[in-house]
């Protein structure tokens, strides 16, 4: 569900795992993901490393430095990040806006 900003109005929409999608077209492997999905970057990228999908580039706008109300925001950015890197990924650029560009490592 995806509430429009300060309308009150929200559109909902069928979502599956990255895992289904790709297993529905017989991909084992996806060379490029990007994420630019206003707000659901963290539970995307939480299931891609909880699924071990072969990904090679990942990537992600964090969404929510557009419309932070504090720093928190922040936290979960490095937190997310954090994550990819554990997973076996290389910050290979990021935007002064968070738009970042994760390589998995032995891609580069």
């Amino acid at each position: 569900m995806h509430l429009f900003k300060d309308s009150g109005k929200f559109i909902e929409a069928p979502v599956d795992r990255l895992k289904n999608l790709m297993r529905k077209q017989n991909h084992s492997a996806v060379d490029l993901v990007k994420i630019e999905i206003e707000g659901a970057e963290y539970t995307v990228i939480d299931t891609i490393i909880e699924d071990k999908l072969d990904i090679k580039v990942i990537l992600v706008e964090f969404d929510e430095v557009y419309h932070s109300k504090d720093f928190k925001h922040l936290f979960r950015i490095k937190d997310s990040s954090d994550k990819l890197r554990k997973a076996g990924y290389v910050l290979a650029h990021s935007t002064p806006h968070y738009k970042r560009l994760f390589v998995r490592k032995g891609c580069l």
